[in-house]
C-alpha cells in the first residue's frame, strides 16, 4: 500500500512538472507577442510623433532607446497621444477667435490642404487601424501573460503540495513499519509470558582451550579435531527451540543470537529455508529484515566494511549483533546470545580482510566446490601442541567424510616479518608432516606464497608437498583442479 502511494505520488509529481513546463512555454510566447506589439507602437510613434521621444532626453537617439526600455508600454502610448494632441493644439491655436470660414482659410494656407483631407487619407486610416490592432494585441498579450503567470503559480503551489504529500507518505510508511514491528514484538512477548514453558538459556561457548587440556602431545593428520564452534550446517551445537509467530526481523535476530553466523548470504538462506520468508534468499522480505534490523532507531545489527581481494564476485556482507541487539535478545527471547563468529575471528586474525578470506575459503568447502565429501569445516580448530611451548594454529580445519583432516592456512599477499614467517612455516611443517594446504584470494597471492614457501624450504625445511589454490581460481573456473600440487625438495 505504501509503495503504491509513493508511486502514485511520483506519477502526479511528473505530470505537474510537465504542466509547469507547458505553462512556462505559453508565458514565453505571450511575452514575445507583447514585446512585438510594444516595438510596433514605438515604431509608429517614432514615425508620426518623433518629438514625443526626443523629449525624453537630450543625449541622442541611443539614449532615447535605452530610456524607452525602462518605460511601460502604457507610458509610451501616452507620450504618443500627448504628442498628437500637442500638434493639433498648435495647429488650432492660429485659428482662435476666427470664424469657421476664416479658420479654414488659415489651415489651408498653413497646410495647403483641408484638415478633412487628413482623415480621408488612406495612410492615416491605415495607421489608425494598425495602432488599434497593436493596442488590442497588447491587451490580449497582457491578459495571456497574466493568465499564464497565474497558472504557473498554481502549478508551483500544487507541485509543492505534492512533494509535501509524498514526503509525508514516506514518513508514514516508515512509521507504520516500525509500529508493526513493535506490535509483533509485543505480541511475541505476550505469548512467551503466557506460555507454560520457557526456553532455557544457551550455554556459553568456550572460545579456546589451553594446551595443558590436551592429552596428546601431537594430533596426527588422520585424527578428527575438536572444534569450539562448528561450521557444519551452520550450527553451533547448542540448539534452542524456535518460538512460533516470529516477525521477519525477529527471525533474523533469533538466528544471529542462537547460531553466531555472520555471513549475510548464509543468514538469508536460513531465513528462507527454515522460516519460509520470501520466495528465495534474495527476496525483498529477506532484504527488508536486514535493513530494518540495522537501520531502526536501536540499531540491532552492524555490518562490517566490505573487503574483497579475490577479483571475482562480490565481497561477503558480514554482520553481528550490537550491544542493543544483544540486550533485545535477552529481553525478548530470555536467552543469552552465543558469541558471534565474526567477533571471535577478529580476535584471532589480522583484520577484516583476513577474516573475509577465511570465510570465503570455508564457503568453498561448504558450497560443494571441493571434489571430496566434506563432513565438517571448523573455523576454530584447536591449536596443535608441538613441544617446547610451541603450537601450530591453522586457520581452518576441514574434516573429510573418510576421516582425514586438512589443516589449512589462508594467506594474503602482504608485507610480513621474515623471522616470524620462517617460524610459522616450521611449526606448520611439523604439525602437517610436510603436507601444506594453502588458500589465497587471487593468483598473484598464489605466486607470492609459492615463492615464499619454496625459499623457506631451501633454507630451513625438508621435502614437502604444496597444495595451493585461490578463491578466484575455484570460482572463476569450476572445471579446473581444486588444488595445484607441487613437490618441493623431493
Amino acid at each position: 500500500m505504501f509503495d503504491y502511494t509513493h508511486l502514485h505520488g511520483q506519477v502526479q509529481l511528473q505530470q505537474l512538472q510537465k504542466n509547469l513546463e507547458q505553462s512556462e512555454r505559453e508565458l514565453a510566447r505571450a511575452r514575445s507577442t507583447a514585446e512585438s506589439a510594444r516595438q510596433t507602437i514605438i515604431r509608429l510613434g517614432q514615425r508620426f510623433t518623433p518629438e514625443a521621444f526626443a523629449a525624453l532626453t537630450n543625449e541622442g537617439a541611443h539614449q532615447v532607446l535605452e530610456q524607452l526600455k525602462t518605460l511601460p508600454t502604457e507610458a509610451i502610448v501616452e507620450l504618443i497621444v500627448r504628442a498628437f494632441d500637442a500638434k493639433v493644439s498648435r495647429l488650432t491655436a492660429f485659428t482662435r477667435g476666427l470664424t469657421a470660414e476664416q479658420q479654414a482659410q488659415v489651415m489651408d494656407r498653413i497646410l495647403g490642404t483641408h484638415p478633412l483631407d487628413w482623415l480621408e487619407d488612406p495612410k492615416f486610416a491605415q495607421a489608425q487601424q494598425e495602432l488599434a490592432a497593436m493596442r488590442q494585441a497588447l491587451r490580449l498579450a497582457q491578459i495571456a501573460e497574466q493568465q499564464a503567470t497565474e497558472r504557473a503559480s498554481t502549478m508551483h503551489i500544487t507541485l509543492q503540495n505534492a512533494n509535501h504529500e509524498v514526503q509525508q507518505a514516506r514518513q508514514e510508511s516508515i512509521r507504520l513499519r516500525e509500529e508493526m514491528a513493535g506490535l509483533q514484538a509485543r505480541l511475541l512477548q505476550y505469548q512467551s509470558l503466557t506460555s507454560s514453558a520457557q526456553s532455557k538459556p544457551i550455554a556459553d561457548v568456550a572460545l579456546s582451550k589451553g594446551v595443558n587440556e590436551l592429552s596428546d602431545p601431537f594430533t596426527p593428520m588422520d585424527a578428527k579435531p575438536v572444534s569450539q564452534v562448528s561450521s557444519h550446517l551452520g550450527s553451533t551445537g547448542n540448539e534452542v527451540s524456535t518460538p512460533s509467530g516470529l516477525s521477519n526481523v525477529d527471525a533474523l535476530i533469533f538466528v544471529l543470537a542462537t547460531r553466531g553466523l555472520c555471513e549475510r548470504s548464509r543468514l538469508s538462506e536460513i531465513l528462507h529455508r527454515e522460516f519460509g520468508i520470501g520466495d528465495s534468499p534474495a527476496h525483498f522480505l529477506v532484504t527488508d529484515a536486514f535493513m530494518l534490523a540495522s537501520q531502526n532507531q536501536a540499531g540491532w545489527i552492524h555490518f562490517e566494511k566490505q573487503v574483497n581481494e579475490t577479483g571475482v564476485g562480490s565481497a561477503p556482507h558480514l554482520c553481528r549483533l550490537t550491544e542493543a541487539g544483544q540486550h533485545y535478545v535477552r529481553e525478548k527471547f530470555h536467552i543469552e546470545p552465543v558469541p558471534s563468529e565474526l567477533d571471535q575471528l577478529l580476535k584471532l586474525h589480522d583484520g577484516v580482510a583476513h577474516v573475509t578470506l577465511i570465510l570465503q575459503a570455508r564457503s568453498l568447502f561448504l558450497d560443494g566446490r571441493f571434489p571430496e565429501v566434506v563432513a565438517r569445516v571448523d573455523l576454530f580448530p584447536l591449536p596443535i601442541p608441538l613441544g617446547a611451548g610451541k603450537r601450530c594454529e591453522p586457520d581452518l580445519g576441514v574434516t573429510l567424510k573418510e576421516g582425514q583432516t586438512l589443516l589449512i592456512e589462508c594467506e594474503r599477499e602482504t608485507i610480513k616479518n621474515s623471522i616470524h614467517r620462517a617460524d610459522k612455516w616450521a611449526k606448520y611443517y611439523q604439525a602437517t608432516g610436510g603436507d601444506f594446504y594453502i588458500i589465497c584470494p587471487n593468483t598473484r597471492a598464489v605466486s607470492a606464497l609459492a615463492s615464499e614457501i619454496g625459499q623457506w624450504q631451501l633454507s630451513h625445511g625438508g621435502p614437502l608437498q604444496l597444495h595451493i589454490t585461490s578463491v578466484y581460481q575455484v570460482r572463476s573456473d569450476p572445471t579446473r583442479e581444486f588444488w595445484t600440487q607441487r613437490d618441493i625438495g623431493k
